[in-house]
């Protein structure tokens, strides 16, 4: 659900390091800090209905991804899926369903893992394609990478379409990044947008005095891709 979902551009990649005792991509601890303060005044605001963070919107085409085998079923093959890095709230702001197993959880601090084992949430599409039967049976089996990593799917969720529906649904899987990532995405309620607006941008002020508030609207970011489709049927038309 992509409708009255603003979204903030992210400053993260300004502000995280690989790190060799985490085994993955760090965050200044500070500015964590201030991301997730940013994010949970916003879902406090009586005009927001929830807040995430995510690597790719939907709109673009993921650039993250991998091969999966999954050893008791075909471990000969590999299967390529593609990534979206979320946090906790990416599944309720965006409306999508759990089909079976659950969502990340602070309750699991193993849910994020580092790069070589950690937690994932694959869509429909990625449990056909890894040829699990059902997504109850996908829940709790393991997945692994050609580099040795080992991956458990801890839920599955509905395919939609990432891109535009000229596209094939994509499969892709989920991880768990709380750190603030590309982009915010806040879902609002209906009301005065300007209104609205000028209340998000004031909170981010708070935060990031020193970035600028770049944004837009998801839906009309969504829609670019018909443009070629709305030109013709214009000059048809005519």
């Amino acid at each position: 659900d992509i409708k009255k979902v603003l979204v903030i551009k992210a400053i993260n990649f300004d502000k995280e390091g690989w790190s060799d005792s985490v085994g993955g991509y760090v965050v200044e601890p500070a500015y964590q800090q201030q991301a997730t303060l940013f994010r949970n005044e916003l879902r406090e605001s009586g005009n927001v209905i929830n807040a995430t963070s995510l690597s790719h919107l939907p709109g673009q085409e993921p650039v993250w991804g991998t091969e999966f085998r999954v050893e008791d079923i075909v471990p000969s093959k590999a299967y390529s899926l593609k990534a979206i890095g979320v946090d906790y709230d990416f599944i309720p702001t965006f409306g999508l369903s759990d089909i079976a197993g659950r969502n990340f959880s602070p309750l699991h601090p193993s849910d994020q893992g580092n790069e070589k084992k950690r937690a994932v949430i694959i869509n429909e599409t990625s449990r056909k394609l890894l040829g699990f039967e059902t997504a109850g049976e996908a829940v709790s089996r393991h997945i692994s990478t050609y580099w040795g990593a080992e991956y458990e799917i801890v839920g599955v969720v509905n395919s939609f379409h990432q891109v535009s529906l000229k596209e094939d649904l994509t499969p892709l899987y989920f991880i768990l990044q709380p750190r603030a990532l590309g982009y915010y995405a806040v879902k609002v309620q209906p009301g005065d947008a300007s209104q609205i607006l000028s209340d998000i941008r004031t909170v981010w002020s708070r935060h990031f005095a020193d970035y600028p508030f770049n944004y837009f609207f998801l839906d009309e970011f969504f829609n670019r891709q018909y443009r070629h489709e709305e030109k013709f049927t214009k000059v048809t038309g005519l």
